[in-house]
């Protein structure tokens, strides 16, 4: 490839890396607003019932959505299968494990919610089952989104919820009313806006209800691929949220709306990661496995992530106190500890995520998997055992050590796989290498 075609093509990749991570960082510095508003207006426990309630849809559109949005990316991206015949198969399999999951989830919370969400109403837990589908839904469009390399709707549809979340939650603060049950009835409306617009957006690319019936081969080629990285966000999401679950089970509602306000500023950091993560999928999975190329392209984005990562976090670091007490106020000051813990492993993860991009675009899901899996089943472990012993210091502990092991085994997985040598990640050397030669090129000219 001409190095005039390569600029351009990292060009406009940086383009869509920043314009994705600046929106999605805008989207959470509203979701961060949304926190704010219920931590000051209901206190700790309010926010701790609150973010336990919203784990039902979170962790079943993980559960259920048997991998058909990284399967979508992949088909879609390598140009294996037409996006019709993958949306018919999506569409389908959506709507049925949508009223499933609906319907269980119902069930589990009415006869168990109280024994497994303690301090949460009824009420509210089945109002956020009530999320599941919408949620759902979007996330597999977005995927057609991010497989096109269409970022501006991708991110479009990042942003809405959230703008809407903040607003409605912002005209129950004028009005004074801002509850539980309140502001889940506002979550649920910006879930639906947003399924809304992502259908919108979508019936101009491809029919929605058209004719085309579902493709068995491609359904079956789907759930192969997908069921692994499935598995595998099953596993990263449960290492995400099982800290807050057992905080809560073991310390109740108030610690777990502490260790909430913590973890929301650490999501900060994953963003660059997840942007860079978004953007660099659909573009490996196009590329040739073995491209001098691919690997140069790997190092820029690992080391771009860990530097950058490594710049938010000493910010983060440095005004941890005020931070927490601009948006939580007082009740929350132990969250500063558990955030100075929390910031060593969410570092070295956020390049560990990028890494796991690359084995997925080369169809080794299964080696994410098992390493995933892995760092899932220490993190719960360890978290068992710390938290009864030093509370909220220990679940976070417990978490940062699982990243940092996670982060360890993944450098030298990625070697024995690809043979990409593990200090690559801290430094793209064929840049730097790029830059000497071309000093050294004007040097002799002049």
């Amino acid at each position: 490839m001409a190095d005039n075609e390569k600029h351009i093509k990292l060009k406009k990749t940086g383009i869509d890396i920043a314009l994705t991570f600046a929106r999605q960082f805008l989207a959470g510095f509203l979701q961060l607003g949304i926190i704010m508003m219920v931590a000051r207006s209901l206190s700790a426990e309010g926010l701790g019932a609150y973010s336990v309630a919203l784990l039902i849809p979170t962790v079943l559109s993980q559960l259920l959505n048997l991998g058909l949005v990284a399967s979508n990316v992949y088909f879609i991206s390598s140009e294996q299968y037409e996006s019709s015949t993958v949306w018919a198969v999506t569409r389908n399999m959506g709507i049925v494990i949508g009223v499933i999951g609906t319907a269980l989830a119902a069930i589990v919370v009415i006869t168990a919610g109280s024994v497994l969400f303690p301090g949460v109403p009824v009420t509210v837990l089945l109002l956020a089952a009530s999320i599941f589908p919408l949620t759902l839904m979007s996330g597999l469009i977005s995927s057609f989104f991010q497989a096109w390399q269409d970022f501006r709707t991708f991110n479009l549809l990042v942003l809405t919820q959230p703008v809407v979340a903040l607003c409605g939650a912002g005209l129950l603060v004028i009005q004074n009313n801002l509850t539980l049950e309140t502001l889940l009835y506002i979550t649920l409306l910006s879930h639906f806006m947003t399924l809304c617009i992502a259908a919108y957006r979508l019936s101009r690319r491809i029919p929605i209800w058209g004719v085309r019936k579902a493709s068995q081969p491609y359904l079956g080629v789907a759930i192969r691929y997908g069921i692994k990285a499935h598995l595998g966000g099953i596993a990263t999401l449960l290492i995400n949220r099982s800290d807050i679950f057992m905080v809560n089970f073991f310390l109740g509602s108030a610690a777990a709306g502490i260790y909430t306000a913590a973890s929301r500023i650490i999501q900060q950091l994953w963003l660059l990661s997840q942007s860079v993560s978004t953007v660099a999928f659909p573009k490996l999975s196009r590329m040739s496995l073995q491209s001098t190329e691919r690997q140069y392209f790997l190092s820029l984005l690992s080391s771009l992530v860990f530097w950058g990562a490594a710049a938010i976090a000493i910010f983060i670091c440095l005004f941890s106190e005020w931070i927490i007490q601009i948006f939580f106020g007082a009740g929350f000051e132990e969250a500063e500890s558990v955030l100075m813990i929390l910031l060593v492993g969410v570092l070295v993860f956020s390049s560990s995520r990028v890494l796991a991009n690359d084995l997925a675009a080369r169809n080794l899901v299964h080696l994410n998997l098992s390493l995933t899996t892995i760092t899932l089943v220490i993190n719960v472990l360890a978290n068992l055992v710390l938290i009864p012993e030093f509370g909220l210091h220990g679940a976070a502990m417990a978490t940062s050590g699982a990243y940092l092991i996670n982060f360890i085994a993944r450098l030298f997985l990625q070697y024995r796989a690809t043979g990409f040598v593990w200090w690559r990640s801290f430094y793209p050397d064929h840049y730097l290498d790029l830059f000497v030669s071309k000093y050294m090129k004007i040097k002799e000219r002049s």
